[in-house]
């Protein structure tokens, strides 16, 4: 079975992960979760938003955060032949 999250951009994976945990618990703001990644809230949001790439630290530090591997977060894509 197809789940949203397979077929969502990386940038989505972060929001929808993050939705999960605050319906959990109710503190993953954007703010948090940056300050947890040790990014600013403003890079935080931009990556959230597809306005900018992440880093490979950066994606390291989110996948921390989140408990879930990279490729979970940022998959591999395929380009077009």
């Amino acid at each position: 079975m197809l789940k949203v999250e397979d077929v969502l951009a990386p940038a989505n994976r972060l929001t929808v992960l993050r939705a999960e945990r605050r319906a959990a618990d109710g503190g993953w703001t954007q703010t948090l979760v940056a300050r947890a990644a040790g990014i600013s809230p403003n890079r935080y949001w931009r990556i959230e938003n597809r306005e900018s790439v992440p880093t490979a630290e950066e994606k390291d530090r989110l996948s921390e955060v989140f408990g879930v591997s990279k490729a979970q977060i940022f998959p591999k894509r395929k380009v077009a032949a």
